[in-house]
């Protein structure tokens, strides 16, 4: 992974748009017939970029884009049950309410910026979700299922 921010941005933690496309494209467990029908891109050229991985360095960015975003959504389903998100999404609304009630007012509209782009984003979510130690199907042992 590289470097790409210098103020330390939480997804340098992760890899960057390529590798995470690479990852995807030579996971031969990914069924590229299917790939092809989510991300509307040719079923011939995803096969190209997995037999000839100098095809996936001259890829288009919208198909390195597309890719990458799959990767990432298959990321948060590896980490996080819908019961999860539903949970953990109340639990951080929780929080950022406490959080509010102990703040000046002029705070309380940053915080509910804050809560809106959390909350809006499935990996960031996945993130905290894991920072806090939980894994998946937390919510299912919460619940009593």
């Amino acid at each position: 992974m590289t470097k790409r921010n210098k103020f330390g941005s939480w997804r340098d933690e992760r890899e960057s748009e390529f590798e995470k496309a690479e990852k995807l494209i030579t996971d031969k467990n990914v069924d590229l017939s299917a790939v092809s029908r989510r991300l509307n891109i040719p079923y011939q050229t995803l096969k190209d970029y997995r037999q000839d991985f100098s095809k996936l360095n001259k890829a288009r960015w919208e198909h390195i884009n597309k890719l990458s975003q799959l990767a990432d959504s298959f990321y948060v389903q590896d980490n996080m049950t819908e019961e999860d998100k539903i949970y953990f999404r109340g639990y951080l609304n929780i929080m950022f309410r406490d959080i509010a009630e102990i703040r000046d007012k002029d705070d309380v509209p940053v915080i509910n910026k804050l809560r809106n782009i959390i909350l809006s984003d499935p990996l960031l979510l996945t993130e905290l979700f894991k920072a806090k130690g939980l894994k998946k199907g937390y919510a299912n042992k919460w619940l009593g299922y």
